[in-house]
């Protein structure tokens, strides 16, 4: 099943589909393995230089995903904010969601 979507994704927004479908979900922090290789990876994609800014590109990717609904993306315990680096403890997890995973597979438009 296809998803149906009303713009093409971005190459950003591809890439970080297709890299979460393979390795969901992920804390966008230097302390987390998954977290740390999937912003090293973005830079070198992207041509960004620095963590920090690839990071906060990212993030920026991943919240758009998220406002379609392609991505989930878990927020602290009983907290309406997003802290930027709170650790390994599922707070900025960011992971596809089914229909992300469809739409990264067909390539499909949001």
């Amino acid at each position: 099943m296809t998803v149906t979507l009303d713009k093409i994704l971005t190459a950003r927004q591809q890439w970080a589909l297709e890299y979460l479908s393979k390795v969901s979900p992920v804390a966008l922090s230097q302390t987390t393995d998954e977290g740390f290789d999937m912003v090293v990876s973005y830079a070198k994609e992207f041509g960004i230089s620095g963590f920090d800014k690839a990071r906060n590109s990212l993030k920026r990717v991943l919240l758009q995903l998220a406002d379609i609904r392609l991505v989930g993306v878990e927020k602290t315990w009983f907290s309406q904010t997003y802290y930027p680096d709170c650790g390994p403890s599922h707070c900025n997890e960011y992971h596809i969601e089914s229909r992300g995973r469809r739409a990264a597979v067909s390539h499909d438009t949001y």
